[in-house]
C-alpha cells in the first residue's frame, strides 16, 4: 500500500515553532506541522525561514514575522504549496520572479504590508493563482501588465490602499476575473471599459472612493455596478433619497 504524503509547515506570532509528527492512518498521510520556540521577529530572513521547511509544504504561514524582501526565486522548489500567506509583515515592494517555483500556488495573501507600486509583470511564474489579496498596502500605482499570467484569478482585494487611477486595459489579463474589491481608495473615475473584458457575473466593490454619480451610473448601465450600490453610494454623496425598483417592479426608496 502507497503513501501519500501531505505536510503543512506554519510558522506562527513571534516566530513560535515547534516540530511534531502524526500519521492519520486512516487517510494514509502524513502530517507535519512545524514550531520552533525563542526567536525574534528579525532573527531571520526570509530565505533562512523557508531553508527550515521541507520543499513538499502545501500552505506556508509567515504572518507577522517582519519580514522586508522577497528575492527572486526565493519560492524555487515549494512546487507543491497551495497558499502562501506572507500578511502583516514589512514588505515594500515586489520583484518580478518573486513568487516564481510556486506552480501550484492558488492563493496569496500580502494584506497589511509597506507595498507601493505594483510593477509589470509583477506575478511572474505563479499562473495558477485564484485568489490574491493586497488589502491594506500603500498602494498607489499598479502598472498596466503588472498581473500579466493570472489567467486563472477570480479575487482581487484591493481594498484600503492609495489607488487614484486604473489604467484602461488593467484588467485585460484577467479573463475569469469574477470579484474585485476596490474600496476605501482614492479613486475619482472609473471608465467602464476598463470592464470590458471581463465575464457578466463580474462584481466590483468601490464604496469609500471619490467616484461621482455620473461615473458610478455609467458603470451601473455596463452591468458592473449594480443597482443596489449605485443607489447606497449616490445617497451617501448627496444625502438624497433615491428611488429604484424591487423585484416586483415595486417602487423602493432609499
Amino acid at each position: 500500500m502507497g503513501y501519500k504524503q501531505t505536510i503543512h509547515t506554519t510558522l506562527f506570532d513571534l516566530c513560535i515553532i515547534t516540530y511534531s509528527f502524526a500519521c492519520v492512518s486512516n487517510q494514509n498521510e502524513w502530517s507535519h506541522i512545524g514550531n520552533q520556540k525563542g526567536r525574534s521577529l528579525d532573527d531571520d530572513t526570509l530565505p533562512q525561514m523557508l531553508s527550515k521547511m521541507p520543499k513538499t509544504t502545501e500552505k506556508i504561514e509567515l504572518f507577522d514575522m517582519g519580514i522586508k524582501e522577497i528575492p527572486i526565486d526565493v519560492f524555487k522548489g515549494f512546487s507543491k504549496c497551495d497558499t502562501l500567506d506572507l500578511g502583516i509583515n514589512k514588505i515594500s515592494e515586489l520583484k518580478p520572479g518573486a513568487f516564481r517555483g510556486l506552480d501550484k500556488l492558488r492563493s496569496l495573501i500580502l494584506w497589511s504590508n509597506q507595498i507601493q507600486i505594483l510593477v509589470n509583470n509583477t506575478f511572474f511564474g505563479v499562473n495558477n493563482i485564484q485568489y490574491v489579496s493586497l488589502e491594506s498596502n500603500e498602494i498607489h500605482c499598479i502598472q498596466t501588465n503588472a498581473f500579466v499570467g493570472l489567467v486563472k484569478l477570480r479575487s482581487l482585494n484591493l481594498k484600503w490602499n492609495c489607488i487614484s487611477f486604473l489604467s484602461q486595459n488593467m484588467l485585460a489579463n484577467l479573463p475569469r476575473l469574477h470579484d474585485l474589491c476596490v474600496q476605501q481608495n482614492r479613486l475619482t473615475a472609473l471608465h467602464p471599459s476598463i470592464f470590458e473584458f471581463q465575464q457578466s457575473s463580474f462584481q466590483l466593490r468601490v464604496e469609500g472612493n471619490s467616484l461621482n454619480c455620473a461615473t458610478l451610473l455609467s458603470l451601473e448601465s455596463e452591468g458592473v455596478l449594480s443597482e443596489f450600490q449605485l443607489v447606497r453610494q449616490c445617497k451617501q454623496k448627496s444625502g438624497e433619497h433615491f428611488m429604484t425598483h424591487g423585484p416586483f417592479g415595486q417602487n423602493v426608496f432609499f
